[in-house]
């Protein structure tokens, strides 16, 4: 049986950066929404987050086989490229607070 470890600075450093990061994501959608259509909101954190991950694509995507890639896309699209929008659409409606829960 492995023993087990407390967690030490860095890992309690790494998830409070986890912590302003998820939840600030939140505020920012309702803070973008006074100037932005929901869908606007939605199309911003993709092509930010495209344009932030773009570079790590044209290393890796060589080693995904090809008859793969269509599920790579799917899961792309309904983990990551739906919610933005969705999130979006609900803080019309909710605060931030009750959507990052």
């Amino acid at each position: 049986m492995q023993e087990e470890t407390k967690p030490g600075l860095p890992e309690w450093m790494a998830l409070v950066l986890l912590m302003l990061i998820w939840g600030s994501s939140f505020i920012l959608i309702k803070r973008g929404l006074v100037s932005f259509s929901s869908m606007e909101v939605g199309a911003l954190r993709i092509s930010i987050s495209f344009a932030v991950l773009v570079p790590f694509v044209f290393k890796r995507i060589k080693k995904v086989p090809i008859n793969k890639l269509k599920y790579f896309a799917l899961a792309g699209v309904v983990g990551n490229g739906i919610p933005p929008f969705l999130f979006a659409i609900a803080q019309t409606r909710i605060d931030s607070y009750l959507a990052g829960v």
